[in-house]
């Protein structure tokens, strides 16, 4: 967002606001508000954890717009419903639940959510930018809208329906290479990872076969070919 790079900025990492090191940097909305622009976002854009930031400013950057809309949704509450999947004592696979927010995140997780896809954190954010491009097209100012989801991220969270369309018994899984460590130089993190990961997949007869479809991004397009067609010149 600021074109600088990583030894500029002193980012090496998810957890640092940019400005600490750099607070003079101009970044990518800043200067559409310069040109006159109104300027707003929606969901993740600058860097939050996820699920444990949804709905707060995480690392964003104040400066950057005119209106912040953090949608936050079932998702978040469903939390301790989330299934976590774990090694077991003996090796095997086994999932567990009621895991706090901070324990979700970056770990093989899901959860197959009742209720409906407008109550998930992204369809809300999708009908929030929905009803900004509205307000913003009846409008005389240019403007620039950005909009970030959240997913797909652990945890995989999902309405229900969309679990069913990729039955497990369908799913299969690709087959270990023999010798696979020895495909991955030593530093590499996937040298120590994939071996458990197979064995914690087979372990729930496909794991893998989770859906997660995003019904919000033909909302979006819908609204922006009507934009379009309503700016059209007769």
């Amino acid at each position: 967002m600021t074109g600088l790079r990583p030894d500029a900025t002193k980012v090496y990492e998810n957890r640092t606001q940019f400005r600490k090191n750099v607070p003079d940097a101009s970044a990518i909305p800043q200067s559409f508000q310069k040109a006159g622009y109104r300027v707003a976002h929606v969901g993740k854009i600058y860097h939050y954890g996820v699920p444990s930031q949804i709905g707060t400013d995480g690392l964003d950057d104040p400066a950057s717009w005119e209106k912040v809309v953090n949608p936050k949704g079932r998702d978040v509450d469903d939390i301790g419903m989330v299934e976590v999947l774990r090694s077991g004592p003996d090796g095997k696979a086994v999932t567990e639940t009621g895991k706090e927010l901070k324990d979700t995140g970056g770990t093989l997780s899901w959860l197959a959510a009742e209720g409906g896809d407008a109550e998930q954190t992204d369809c809300r954010g999708a009908a929030a930018a929905i009803q900004l491009l509205e307000e913003y097209t009846a409008g005389s100012k240019p403007f620039c809208l950005a909009v970030g989801f959240c997913r797909p991220h652990t945890p995989f969270v999902a309405s229900k329906s969309y679990f069913g369309l990729y039955p497990r018994n369908e799913i299969q899984l690709p087959d270990i290479p023999p010798k696979l460590k020895e495909l991955f130089p030593a530093p590499s993190p996937y040298q120590g990872l994939i071996l458990p990961l197979q064995r914690l997949l087979k372990g729930v007869n496909g794991f893998a076969t989770y859906c997660f479809n995003e019904p919000y991004v033909p909302w979006m397009r819908n609204c922006l070919l009507h934009i379009r067609q309503g700016h059209q010149p007769s």
